[in-house]
């Protein structure tokens, strides 16, 4: 848990006062020496005293926004071929779509792009027995 905003301002008007050293107001807050240096540096520096938003993470790979569009634009990409446009695995998208509650759509009308192989029976050659595929597109 951060420390109160209201700590934070009452160090930053003590420092201005003068009523000691870091050190000194450290021992009186109740709090390390490293937490009244960052907050008088913030403070300097920006001329806030309140404690920075707390963020999980590191930042989003995708914009989601921009992959919202992207699918009203093309609802029957896949989750590779999203993926590729941004530059990310397919499962980066699958969780950035999580994200957004859109769904994962299948395409159940289109024709299968693999080419597949199909069983066509086992032969024989010389002493060894051997299984026969062909390629199906």
């Amino acid at each position: 848990m951060p420390y109160s905003d209201d700590l934070r301002q009452k160090l930053v008007e003590a420092w201005q006062a003068g009523y000691g050293t870091q050190a000194e107001l450290a021992e009186c807050f109740g709090v390390s020496l490293s937490w009244v240096e960052k907050v008088l540096r913030r403070w300097r520096v920006t001329g806030q005293t309140a404690a920075r938003p707390f963020r999980h993470g590191p930042p989003p790979s995708i914009p989601l926004a921009r992959l919202e569009r992207l699918v009203q634009q093309h609802p029957a990409a896949t989750l590779a071929e999203l993926g590729r446009r941004f530059r990310v695995s397919a499962a980066t998208v699958y969780r950035a779509l999580a994200r957004l509650d859109l769904p994962r759509k299948k395409r159940h009308c289109m024709p299968v792009n693999a080419t597949r192989l199909v069983y066509n029976g086992c032969v024989r050659i010389g002493d060894k027995s051997a299984v026969i595929w062909t390629r199906v597109d």
